[in-house]
């Protein structure tokens, strides 16, 4: 019995957290795309060298500033994917894709038009299992691509890991 209300105590305490970890995931996410738009990371800066305090309301809305949390699987996503068989290559429709056996995914969207084109990049997070048997978040990146195939990894982030000052990854 206490091994059950050890679990259940340390669930309520991941849930009371989710939402805290959202904003500040929302917060880290207005921040960047501020630092993206104007070269600045607070709103205060922005708006003072003139941004437009609409642009501003925007990019909070899109970083989830402000929105409830709602909990969702790592895997929801995919639950959109549709079967490869329906992509024309022709015109392909954006997108996800996945194989017949789940083995690929393919994710159709706009080409970026330079490696700071934040706009058309994607976030891509590669789940894991975690200690108390979900799915957590292991690494993950903001995506772009051009046209020519380059690809352009904005941000990455890793589980427990941080850059130091050369750009290697340590354990935090």
């Amino acid at each position: 019995m206490r091994a059950a209300a050890s679990s259940a105590a340390a669930t309520a305490v991941r849930r009371e957290a989710q939402p805290a970890q959202r904003e500040a995931q929302a917060e880290d996410e207005f921040e960047r795309r501020l630092t993206g738009d104007f070269g600045v990371s607070t709103e205060e800066e922005a708006l003072a060298n003139g941004a437009d305090p609409a642009h501003i309301e925007e990019l909070k809305e899109v970083a989830g500033i402000g929105a409830p949390f709602t909990p969702t699987p790592a895997w929801a996503p995919l639950m959109a994917a549709v079967p490869v068989a329906d992509l024309d290559d022709a015109d392909a429709a954006p997108g996800l894709y996945h194989s017949d056996d789940y083995a690929t995914l393919t994710l159709v969207q706009d080409c970026a038009a330079s490696a700071s084109d934040y706009d058309n990049s994607t976030e891509f997070w590669l789940p894991a299992i975690a200690d108390d048997g979900g799915i957590t978040r292991f690494a993950g990146m903001n995506l772009a691509v051009m046209t020519s195939g380059t690809m352009f990894v904005h941000e990455a982030e890793i589980s427990g890991y941080v850059r130091d000052s050369e750009g290697n990854w340590i354990a935090s």
